[in-house]
């Protein structure tokens, strides 16, 4: 399977087998969860999403130091949306100095 048509059909497999498994499936954009983490607009970029997924998960930030590793730190913070994670805009500013 190429195509959209292949990736949709995979995405919904994924809907239904989580569902199946009896967890909760709710779509976020990535623009509401961007903006939840300060991540918007053409300021930010994919070093932005793993510095923040690195404060967020210190102890993966191993694993987020790559500049390949952003979507890693993107899923990252997917994740922690859903779970209702937040972080101060004081503590990125601290860390990255």
């Amino acid at each position: 399977m190429k195509g959209w048509w292949g990736g949709g059909f995979g995405y919904g497999l994924w809907i239904g087998a989580l569902v199946a498994s009896g967890f909760s499936v709710v779509p976020v954009s990535s623009r509401l969860w961007k903006k939840h983490f300060e991540l918007f607009g053409s300021c930010s970029s994919k070093d932005d999403s793993r510095k923040v997924a690195s404060t967020l998960f210190p102890l993966l930030s191993s694993q987020l130091t790559r500049k390949k590793d952003h979507g890693r730190a993107e899923a990252l913070l997917i994740a922690a949306y859903g779970k209702g994670l937040t972080i101060k805009s004081e503590v990125l500013l601290h860390n990255a100095a």
